[in-house]
Parts: structure tokens; sequence; C-alpha cells
């Protein structure tokens, strides 16, 4: 019998989960129904060429380049369409970041020695790994920090071991895209490489501290004032909000009650108007880490199909059988609870798996000292958090909600956390690790939503949805055109609406023609010369930034009407190619070994 190369079939299933992960959530989740998409939305408008204030000291980079995308297919953009387009614009952006950061990843387990099909299968964790699902999902730079923290991480390990100069000089593109891409990324990430690398200062001569210290500096302050000449904002500017102009307790950090947890798992007052956890770094962090608590990503209403249709699992007068309706028949002990709150079990599943983490990061942290600077990593973002819930560096607390602690912000520190934990569990890939693999998927996959109920609107969505995505042909192979997919898997699509990759289908659910559009949002976003209106709301935002005027804004520039012209962000772009120019360079190394 041949022997069977796991390696080979392992890469091809991460392969297919990439795509199919990719499909999965451009067709369900839309990114610009993001709870704070607009407040960086202003970014995009920008770059479009529109005259707009930029209130968010961001680095530009990232925003430049969904810009772009977006601009390359302005001439297909309708009032009908624009969500979509957007969508599949950002999400694209988001899903290069994230295969830059795996191959960095897998370079840097490769150097700590973990064999490539353990490598292989904690990928196809991570692909699916809610936190991992949240940064392709949104419009938010925390996707720069998981795409380059790895390459930061393999340039420190490989000094380690040669004290070679040029090591650390490689690093530096990638860490000052990092640092001017928000200020909190930027904060967590210098306490995490100053507590997990600190025997690097300890060995490191004067000579090339300061070479490398000089060229950082000259680096990260090039960048900033490239990002400052664009924005007028700093790293750290942010808009005054009086909710958040307050200070947590410290005791805050050392309040833990599991048993509320999972009781009240989820986001909403209790009987003094305040969020049930508002109180507790742990039971917030505990019940985000693996699911969304704070309803941004799954539980989000605005993502109605993440958060809608979700199919009732289990019943107790069904007169048919499982595999006409997929569902169990169930009259025993529970059967209520497994009926009417699924949604509940949903939240502790994820807050089970919270436990399970973070204690296994623990044990680890004390059992694998060669390793415990990675296991460390998500505990250094929470630290971080919980300092700045304190008012410093300035005030950035809601004592109503407490969502200073969400898992997304530290969410590239967690995925490192995430792998060296996975390396440990998957060390040898016998039958029960696949089982145990399979079953991990299955419940991240649990959490967000699945299984769906068969819906019309769902499934029209669906297929207009992809029509607008790069793998739209792909997918109808696979997928919405397959026979066998179909035998296996009832679809709602009774009114048997068919799809094209080439002409592109109207969602019959919006409005019927651009008449009335324009009767319902013209007096909010353009003025009496079709101008797009740069007033601010009640909220003070910027009109141009909200959702029912951006179709407005596109068609400015799909006109070339008052537009400016933007300043390209040169220095940015070099440095982002350099970034791509060592991976190449990394990768050559790899391959001649």
């Amino acid at each position: 019998m041949p022997n069977i190369n796991k390696s080979k079939i392992l890469g091809s299933i991460l392969f297919s989960s990439l795509f199919l992960s990719f499909t999965w959530i451009s067709s369900f989740y839309i990114s610009s129904k993001n709870v704070d998409f607009f407040k960086y939305y202003s970014y995009i408008n920008y770059f479009t060429g529109l005259d707009v204030k930029i209130d968010y000291g961001q680095g530009v980079i990232y925003y430049f380049l969904i810009a772009k995308r977006l601009l390359s297919r302005v001439e297909d953009i309708s009032y009908q369409n624009f969500e979509m387009i957007l969508n599949v614009s950002i999400q694209e952006v988001n899903f290069i970041f994230f295969l830059f950061g795996l191959l960095g990843f897998f370079y840097l387990l490769k150097l700590k020695n973990f064999k490539t099909e353990t490598i292989l299968v904690c990928f196809l964790l991570l692909i699916f790994l809610p936190q991992s699902i949240y940064l392709r999902a949104v419009m938010k730079p925390e996707i720069i920090a998981f795409a380059f923290t790895p390459w930061v991480l393999v340039n420190l390990e490989k000094y380690l071991l040669d004290k070679k100069l040029k090591n650390l000089l490689l690093l530096l593109p990638f860490l000052a895209l990092i640092l001017n891409s928000k200020g909190s990324v930027a904060g967590m990430l210098l306490v995490y490489l100053f507590i997990a690398y600190f025997e690097i200062l300890k060995k490191i001569s004067i000579k090339d501290f300061i070479i490398v210290f000089i060229a950082l500096i000259s680096i990260i302050s090039l960048v900033q004032f490239e990002n400052y000449s664009i924005t007028g904002t700093s790293l750290l500017d942010r808009p005054y909000d009086i909710e958040y102009d307050q200070r947590a307790e410290p005791k805050i950090l050392f309040r833990v009650d599991l048993l509320e947890a999972a009781r009240n798992p989820f986001f909403k007052l209790d009987e003094t108007g305040e969020t049930y956890h508002n109180d507790s770094v742990l039971n917030t962090i505990l019940l985000d880490s693996f699911g969304d608590y704070f309803n941004q990503l799954f539980d989000n209403d605005e993502q109605k199909y993440f958060s809608d249709y979700r199919k009732i699992l289990f019943v107790n007068n069904s007169e048919y059988s499982f595999f006409e309706t997929r569902q169990i028949n169930y009259k025993g002990k529970f059967s209520e609870i497994l009926m009417n709150k699924m949604d509940h079990i949903r939240k502790l599943v994820s807050f089970m798996y919270s436990l399970i983490f973070y204690g296994g990061l623990l044990f680890l942290f004390y059992k694998d000292k060669e390793n415990r600077k990675f296991y460390v990593a998500p505990f250094v973002g929470i630290f971080v958090l919980y300092v700045n819930s304190l008012g410093f560096p300035s005030n950035n607390f809601n004592i109503v909600k407490g969502d200073t602690f969400k898992a997304f912000y530290f969410s590239f520190l967690l995925t490192i956390a995430v792998l060296f934990l996975g390396m440990k569990l998957f060390n040898e890939i016998d039958l029960t690790r696949v089982v145990l693999l399979v079953f991990l998927v299955c419940s991240f996959i649990f959490i967000t939503g699945h299984p769906k109920e068969n819906s019309q609107e769902l499934s029209e969505h669906l297929i207009i949805s992809n029509q607008y995505s790069p793998m739209c042909t792909i997918n109808n192979l696979l997928i919405y055109e397959n026979n066998l997919v179909k035998s296996l898997f009832r679809t709602g699509n009774i009114d048997d609406l068919k799809i094209s990759c080439s002409e592109k289908n109207i969602n019959k659910r919006g409005f019927s023609n651009r008449w009335e559009y324009d009767e319902k949002h013209k007096d909010n976003c353009i003025d009496s010369s079709n101008v797009i209106l740069s007033k601010r709301n009640s909220d003070n935002l910027q009109v141009s930034s909200s959702s029912e005027c951006r179709i407005y804004a596109l068609e400015q520039v799909k006109h070339n009407n008052n537009l400016v012209t933007p300043k390209t962000p040169f220095i940015s772009i070099f440095i982002l190619l350099s970034c791509l120019f060592i991976t190449l360079y990394e990768t050559r190394n790899f391959t001649k070994k």
C-alpha cells in the first residue's frame, strides 16, 4: 500500500478551505453594515476623490488599497449593486493580507522546527476561528497587524539564532506599517515585543542598537508624516465621544463571575441599566474571544444573513424523518432548552472554548518554557486594554457597555497563541486528532449561526452576491449549479433564480428604480447642484460617510464632478513593496533548503 503524503492532502484541503471560507464570509457578511464602518469610510471617500475631513488618525495604506480596488470597478457600480461591490472589494484586500500572514506564520513555525502537516492542520483551525473571520470580514486595520506581525517575529527569531544585524533591519518595514496602522495596535505590539524579546536588548551591541533605532524612527516618522499630510491627524487622534470619556475602576480586572457569564452571556442591559458584564474584564474576554459577545459579527442584527434564518435543530413533534427535515426529534431531558435556547447554547460553546483556551495557555506557559513568549501574547493585549480603560493615555471607557475589552482589538496576538497551542494539540496527526479538528471547525461554524433554514430571500441574496465575487464561475461549478450539492442539500431557491457571472441581476427586494431611491435620499445627500454634501449630522459624522449617501459620492467619481486629487501615499507604497520583496526573498531562501 503506497504511503500517504499527509502534507499534500492537507495542503489541498487548506487551499479548498481558503476558497470556501472566502466565499462564505463575502456571501454572509456585509462589511459596510459593521457598526463602526461609517467612522472610517471618509478614507475611502478621500482616495476616490472627494473633499472630506478624516477624523481618525490611522495608517492610510490599507484604505488606499481598498479605494483603488473599488475604483477599478467604478464603471460597474450602480445604486443597486454598490454595497455588494464595496463589500467584495474590502474582503479581497483583507484576504490578500490574510494570506500574507499565513505565509509568515508558516515560516515562523518551521523556524521553530514544527512539522509541516501539523502547521497545515493548525492553519485549517485558524481559517475558521471566529476572530480570524472577523479580521477578514471588516474594514479595520487590525488585519495589517495579523499580516505583518509573524514576519517581525520570524526575523527576531532569526536574530536570536545568528545575531546578524540584517535580520533586525529586515523586520523594520513590517514593524513600521504595523505601528502606523492604529494607535491601540502599536501599543499592544510594542509592549508584547518588549516583554517577549527583552533578551535581545541585553545581547545586542550598542552600535547595532543605534543603527536599528535610528532606522526604525526614520521609517516610522516618514510614514507618520505622510499619513498626517493626508489626514491632518496623528496616530492617537480620534473624535471626542462623551460616552467614552470615562475611566474604569482598577478592580474591574479582578472581578469574575463564571456562573453569571454562563447564565447571561448576551450583550444586553440588566435591571440597573448597564450591560451584564461591564464591570468584569475576564467575563467579557471569555465571552468574546471565541464568540460575538458585543454583537459585532455573527449576532449583529444588521448582519441578517448571519443572525437570521437560523435553523431549529431540535423538535419534539415531527412526523418526518431527519433526512427529510434535517431536524432531530427529541422529547427527553432539556428538550425545551434545545428547541428554544439554541443561541444561548452557541454562546455557552464559545464561552467553554475560551475557558479551555486560556486555561491551556496558562498551563503551557509553565510547562513549555521555550515557547512561553507566544502563549503570553493575548494576555499582553488584555493588559494593554486594561491600562487604557484606566485612562492612559486618555479616557476611553464606557461604564455602561464595557466594550473596551473586545477580543478583536488583540486578535492578531490571540492568533499567535492559538497556533502555538494548536502545535501542541496536533503534534501528531492521527484519526483521533482528525476527528477533533472536524469537530472544532464544525463548532466554530455552529457558533456563527449555522445551519440555516431554507429561505428564498437568503438564497436570492447568496446567488446575487456571488455574481460580484471573483470566484463566481468556480462557485457556480462547485456550489450553486452542482447537481451533487443540490441532491445533498435542499435549496431554498424555490423560484429557481439563475446565476449569471457576466450579466448582473438586481436584487428584487431593493428599490425598484433610481427615482424612488433619489426621492428618499437626495435631500440628505446632495445639494441643488448635485454635489455631495460634506455637512455633519447631529452625531457630528459626515453625511458623505452615511450608508444612504455613499452611492452619490461614487457617482461624483464616475462623472468626474467637482473632484479633488487625493495625495498618493508613495512612502507607504514603497515600504509595502519592500515588505513584499522581503517575503519573496524569504521564500526563495526557504525553498533552497
